[in-house]
Parts: C-alpha cells; sequence; structure tokens
C-alpha cells in the first residue's frame, strides 16, 4: 500500500491538514508535543473515523488515561517496532468501510 506521510509540527496545524484531507490514522509524539488531553476528543469529533496513535518512551500517561480509554486508537512505545505499526496501519486499512466497498481491496 501506498501510505502517504505528512509531518506536522503543532496541534493547530494538525487541524487544518484534519479539515482540508482524509486521513485514515495520526501518530502522535506524545513526548514532543505539549498534549492537553481534550485534544484527542477534539481531533474525533472533527472526524470520527480517524485514528489516533500515540507514541512515547514512556509506558504510563495517568493524565491521558481518558483520551488513551476512549479516543486513541493504539499506543507505540519508542522506539518504533515497524511490523507493529505496519500490523495497525495494515488493521485500519482493512476495517475502513471506504475500503470494503470497492471490490478487490
Amino acid at each position: 500500500w501506498q501510505y502517504q506521510v505528512v509531518l506536522i509540527n503543532s496541534f493547530p496545524d494538525l487541524k487544518q491538514y484534519i479539515r482540508k484531507s482524509s486521513f485514515r490514522a495520526v501518530v502522535i509524539d506524545l513526548d514532543d508535543l505539549p498534549v492537553a488531553k481534550n485534544i484527542f476528543r477534539d481531533l474525533k469529533e472533527m472526524d470520527s473515523s480517524l485514528n489516533i496513535m500515540g507514541l512515547s518512551s514512556r509506558s504510563f500517561h495517568p493524565e491521558l488515561e481518558e483520551a488513551i480509554s476512549k479516543h486513541i486508537y493504539a499506543c507505540l512505545r519508542k522506539p518504533v517496532d515497524t511490523d507493529e505499526l505496519f500490523y495497525l496501519l495494515k488493521s485500519i486499512y482493512e476495517n475502513d468501510p471506504v475500503q470494503k466497498k470497492r471490490p478487490n481491496a
């Protein structure tokens, strides 16, 4: 599959991209960006089919407990296991309702 990757350095920029384009998955580095817990809810309200993945060197984020239980599709540990990432992306792709309607998808 041809995955398009867009690097975005702020949540306002991410929101603008989501408004303009169709994304199926977003990987957010939880270590590098200041994360307010409501940002995940806001992103899901903008596009309910968006799959949000968190990336972190920490294994525990008590400040994001609600977001992780309600809005975050998966959490990945740094350094990223590429097999795990590709498995998750494949799962997202295969469960995409648009893909399910296409023949031979």
